[in-house]
């Protein structure tokens, strides 16, 4: 079972904490899929959300995908050298 969750506003230090908890209990029981569309502005600490959850869902068996990944948090991915891992998380 796969579940889906819509992410919107900002992804930054101030709230990927919170989200790397909630999002982390989730991965570890199931895949995860992460709708992106809702995302007004990411920083370096969604970077650091996404690998902490591929770490947990490759650790737990389960799968991580991502949709709607926003042009500025691809152009952040490209600069840090992560632009394959993160685009081969995007579900097509």
């Amino acid at each position: 079972m796969t579940v889906t969750q819509r992410l919107s506003g900002r992804l930054d230090m101030d709230h990927c904490a919170t989200l790397a908890n909630d999002l982390g209990a989730q991965i570890r029981n199931s895949d995860l899929h992460l709708d992106l569309s809702g995302i007004d502005a990411a920083d370096s600490a969604a970077l650091a959300l996404f690998l902490e959850l591929l770490r947990q869902s490759r650790s737990s068996g389960h799968r991580l995908t991502l949709s709607a990944l926003p042009a500025a948090l691809s152009s952040l991915a490209h600069l840090y050298e992560m632009d394959n891992l993160l685009t081969s998380l995007v579900e097509r």
